[in-house]
């Protein structure tokens, strides 16, 4: 908004007096013979319709009824402000997707573009699913550190299909909305379990009837698939196994 203090004249009152606004992007080229907007009887004037992010240099003069104007040549400048970005990334979508093992698979894309945020700053949501185009696109699965064009998802399932999609992230969080989607399977679990620890510890004699064994595995078990057998060749009840943060009861 521009303000001024209001103009006197000896013929016209104030508020017949009007004001011509003359503005340039470039200090004391306004062009004097043609207004770019004006306002009669006011002390203040609003300017729309200017570009975004520019240094304007303005020049108010006043004209009377008769046509008479003011020469006038003080300038006031002012910058508009940026406007909001508010355009998503460039992004080819997910390039690669390889499992590694039984737990892992190992993602690549190429780098997206943006017109605000460099490359090094986007970020990249990634979207998994079981199920071909199924993907929760509220809430990511991973959120990698900014400027990573590569990433391992982890902790999955052996011999299980994921279906994944990356979009890229701008620092105004404007997000891409592709949908480019890969597959890979995770490789079969061919490693068998073992006990980390015992309690009582391993090899302990002489431990008392009923006493219950605590047994604590290097992965997470199913109950079901656990055989286990008593010292004294019998299974009663009375040894438990610790299955991830639960007991089962083994079964003779």
């Amino acid at each position: 908004m521009l303000n001024w203090s209001a103009a006197t004249d000896n013929s016209s009152s104030s508020s017949e007096i009007t004001y011509n606004v003359y503005y340039s992007t470039t200090s004391q080229k306004q062009d004097f013979l043609n207004s770019n907007t004006s306002v009669t009887g006011a002390t203040s004037i609003t300017v729309s319709g200017l570009t975004a992010a520019t240094t304007y240099y303005f020049v108010v003069r006043a004209k009377d009824t008769s046509g008479n104007e003011d020469f006038n040549t003080t300038e006031v400048s002012t910058t508009t402000l940026s406007a909001p970005d508010i355009t998503p990334p460039v992004f080819s979508g997910l390039s690669t997707a390889t499992a590694a093992n039984d737990t892992t698979i190992n993602l690549a894309w190429s780098a997206a573009t943006d017109d605000v945020t460099p490359q090094a700053n986007i970020e990249y949501d990634i979207y998994v699913a079981t199920t071909t185009s199924a993907q929760n696109y509220t809430t990511a699965s991973a959120v990698t550190s900014q400027g990573v064009i590569v990433y391992t998802l982890t902790g999955l399932t052996a011999s299980t299909t994921y279906f994944i999609v990356v979009r890229a992230r701008d620092g105004a969080n404007n997000r891409d909305s592709n949908t480019i989607e890969k597959s890979a399977t995770t490789t079969a679990d061919t490693t068998a379990p073992t006990v980390v620890s015992t309690l009582p510890a391993s090899g302990s004699t002489a431990r008392p009837t009923g006493q219950v064994l605590t047994l604590q595995f290097s992965e997470a078990m199913n109950p079901a698939t656990i055989n286990a057998t008593a010292t004294d060749g019998t299974c009663s009840g009375g040894v438990h196994l610790k299955v991830g943060p639960g007991f089962t009861t083994c079964k003779g």
